[in-house]
């Protein structure tokens, strides 16, 4: 009888050390709460993301001085506000409830290290703050996911777009543009449109003087706050290429603004868009075909010098009214 005691005893210490290793070390589906940040970056500087995909390829952002850029593209600059809005959406993730830790689930999720669909390394110098896995998708808008630091996968509120890797969707638009008041002139073939003034004291001249011909000045603003707000589409690279259309562009003009020197833009046809080369950028430049068009009208000579009218300079017609019929 004290046999049996003693080796049941035995038997309920074995137990519960087991139980108490299997704690430790073992895969625990319940071990953080729900609410816990999926990534530790709350008080983390990142300064560096390595976004990659599937058959190697990659997207490295970079932050210099205050600003983003694509170091895989030569530094061009990446849209205000579009890596901040990503890195507090990463900030943002939870870890929820873990749907699986086993090896076997980590490859079904596509979360491995030599399996996924996206992988995000945030850097600080040469130290990695986090590197993130992301997967399959089970739903919209969600996506399986998993922390290099932690055997759980969980399903978190991101999708694998949200990482994109084109170059299109990280780049800065406004590349181009430039403050309105700052532009000095244009010049457009054997001409060059002068824009002095601001506000509504702006007043634009023509050299070399056309007899019998003067500025149109709203057709001259207009062209001047297409130049201002232009947008390009993508970046196609800083190769030259011959369907381009550039060897007989479209448009040629020149823009100064203040004390600098002359930029050069040159516009050339392809299918169903334009290539934009500007003398500031060493890059080639998608411009979408409507304001390619919109910017070849704006430039028309016709467009820009009108004959003035002979009632002191205005360009506006009133029709007289037709004298009423007598009763």
């Amino acid at each position: 009888m004290q046999k049996t005691i003693r080796l049941l005893t035995l038997l309920l210490a074995a137990q519960v050390l087991l139980a108490v290793g299997l704690n430790l070390s073992g895969p625990n589906l319940s071990a953080k709460p729900a609410d816990a940040p999926l990534l530790g970056l709350e008080n983390a500087t990142v300064d560096r993301i390595v976004i990659e995909g599937v058959n190697n390829k990659q997207r490295t952002l970079v932050k210099k001085g205050d600003a983003w850029v694509l170091a895989d593209m030569g530094d061009f600059p990446v849209a205000e506000g579009k890596v901040k809005t990503f890195l507090e959406r990463l900030r943002n993730l939870r870890h929820g409830l873990p749907v699986g830790t086993s090896e076997a689930a980590l490859k079904r999720f596509k979360v491995t290290q030599e399996e996924f669909e996206r992988r995000i390394l945030l850097q600080a110098g040469d130290n990695t703050l986090a590197t993130l896995y992301l997967g399959t998708t089970p739903g919209a808008r969600q996506v399986h996911a998993r922390s290099a630091d932690d055997d759980a996968v969980y399903v978190v509120d991101f999708a694998i777009y949200d990482a994109p890797l084109n170059a299109d969707a990280w780049i800065d638009r406004n590349v181009l543009q430039f403050p309105l008041d700052t532009l000095v002139s244009v010049q457009v073939a054997d001409l060059t449109f002068q824009r002095q003034g601001e506000g509504d004291k702006v007043r634009w001249t023509v050299t070399p003087v056309v007899a019998g011909k003067e500025v149109n000045a709203k057709a001259a603003d207009a062209l001047a706050e297409q130049l201002a707000t232009l947008r390009i589409s993508s970046v196609l690279g800083r190769e030259a290429r011959s369907d381009y259309g550039l060897e007989t562009p479209a448009l040629e003009l020149a823009v100064q603004q203040g004390d600098g020197a002359l930029v050069t833009y040159r516009l050339g046809k392809r299918n169903n868009d334009y290539v934009l080369k500007v003398s500031s950028r060493p890059e080639y430049f998608q411009i979408l075909k409507r304001t390619g068009d919109d910017l070849i009208a704006a430039a028309k000579r016709d467009n820009l010098l009108v004959t003035p009218a002979e009632d002191g300079g205005k360009t506006d017609k009133v029709e007289e009214e037709e004298p009423s019929a007598t009763k």
